[in-house]
């Protein structure tokens, strides 16, 4: 059976092309992906499920409808209208994955002339979870591919199903889903790096972690502790799990070329076994590798961070109403999008 998986984010601290939208072919996920700030253009499908929901509630309440069909356009014109309404100046990302899933029993079913309603079971929920991995990536690969920080508010994610002669098959398993930011218009180009960032980040167990985290820290659904904690996680399974690579070069080359590790590690080099590194020694050899210049500055951010961190862990007081989310989080961006560069270019 035919799928169409949709999912719209809100995300601040990139600006929406100015007078179009920027459209990506995504052939790894047979799908597209949609920069936009014309809310118009979520699929308005998206809208009728959403119209037919809202019916059907108001059907278990008791409450009936003189003409379904007519109910159903008001609202749907209602939901878009709304939008509209908003004048939200904030960018639309639009995922739009066109699939098959294996066939399953429609059960409990009303056929209208335009779409089918199911209150059976349906692999929607499966849908989109194998598809999750690629979200978080796309989210990961927009906060690196972007010059500022990034928040991400997810407004819609919806599967639809689709018999063989093309009519909308509507499953009901219901979905829900004062910080200041800067934001830096989306181009081209940074569509076109997104897309390439993820695709990296989508393959291989390696930044799977990393991904569902950096996401989470994203989310504007969550409290700043929770942002936090998620941002500082993302940046310290990134350290320890690239450690190694460069740990490599260090004992292959040390002291040479780019490899200008700081000199606190190299110090500690000589009076500790390899395995034996702490975290901040595994941060700065690996800043120091990728970024020699600003390996001093970033030092001073990841001990402030990491300081916070450990008070925290260590029951410390410590106020959580304005934590150092963005600049955790761009440390995990800068770092991660230096590495994924350096990888491509070896």
């Amino acid at each position: 059976m035919r799928y169409r998986y949709v999912l719209v984010a809100e995300i601040r601290g990139l600006m929406p092309p100015a007078d179009t939208e920027i459209v990506i072919d995504v052939p790894c996920v047979s799908g597209t992906i949609t920069y936009t700030a014309n809310r118009d253009s979520i699929p308005e499908v998206v809208d009728t499920k959403a119209a037919i929901s809202s019916l059907m509630m108001r059907g278990f309440a008791g409450k009936s409808v003189e003409d379904p069909g007519a109910e159903r356009r008001r609202k749907v014109l209602e939901i878009r209208q709304a939008r509209r309404a908003a004048n939200s100046p904030k960018m639309l990302v639009i995922l739009d994955i066109n699939s098959v899933t294996e066939d399953f029993e429609l059960i409990h079913t009303r056929e209208e002339d335009e779409f089918i309603v199911s209150l059976g079971e349906s692999p929607a929920k499966s849908i989109r979870s194998s598809h999750e991995r690629y979200v978080q990536s796309l989210f990961t690969a927009l906060s690196l591919s972007s010059p500022t920080d990034l928040a991400a508010k997810r407004l819609v994610d919806c599967v639809l199903f689709y018999r063989d002669d093309g009519k909308p098959i509507f499953c009901y398993e219901m979905e829900g889903y004062g910080t200041a930011y800067t934001a830096a218009p989306m181009t081209q180009e940074v569509a076109e790096e997104a897309r390439n960032f993820a695709a990296q980040l989508s393959k291989g167990p390696d930044y799977a972690d990393v991904n569902r985290l950096l996401a989470k820290s994203m989310d504007l659904a969550n409290d700043e502790l929770l942002s936090f904690l998620s941002a500082w996680a993302a940046l310290e399974i990134f350290v320890s799990k690239s450690f190694k690579e460069y740990e490599k070069l260090l004992f292959k080359y040390p002291g040479a070329g780019r490899l200008a590790a700081h000199p606190d590690v190299l110090q500690r080099i000589s009076t500790v076994m390899s395995d034996k590194f702490r975290l901040t020694d595994k941060f700065a050899m690996l800043a120091g590798t990728l970024d020699e210049a600003g390996v001093e500055t970033d030092l001073k951010t990841f001990g402030g961070v990491k300081g916070l961190r450990d008070r925290l862990f260590h029951g410390k007081e410590v106020s959580t109403k304005k934590l150092p989310c963005e600049s955790t989080r761009n440390l995990v961006r800068k770092y991660l999008r230096l590495h994924l560069e350096a990888g491509s270019a070896r």
